[in-house]
């Protein structure tokens, strides 16, 4: 009588291994990693250097996830070969940020 409760276990194994990815990339921590350090660096070189961040640079804050959201559309695109209803919706949030970044950048909130 436990044959049919170790066949349905096996197929939700099965069901659950499909469901995870076979690898786990890690270009996002990647990139997060390289844009953090790249800020700490623009940070570090300002008093040394004589620079003046002044005006709205909290706004790279914001370009950062757009291009992020840019760039995962392209590989979703490159990966399937057609906009994909993923894309699409990266595209559309990359975009949103993009324009909200874009004004924040330059002040210019009242177009």
């Amino acid at each position: 009588m436990n044959a049919p409760e170790d066949i349905r276990s096996s197929e939700k194994v099965k069901n659950s291994e499909r469901s995870m990815p076979a690898t786990t990339s890690t270009q996002p921590r990647v990139i997060g990693a390289v844009s953090l350090i790249g800020l700490g660096v623009i940070f570090l070189l300002q008093p040394l250097l004589g620079w003046s961040l002044s005006g709205n640079w909290w706004a790279i804050f914001i370009f950062l996830p757009a291009i992020g959201l840019l760039y995962t559309a392209y590989n979703t695109y490159q990966r399937h070969g057609t906009w994909t209803q993923a894309a699409r919706e990266q595209v559309g949030g990359g975009g949103m940020l993009l324009v909200v970044a874009i004004l924040a950048a330059t002040g210019r909130w009242d177009m």
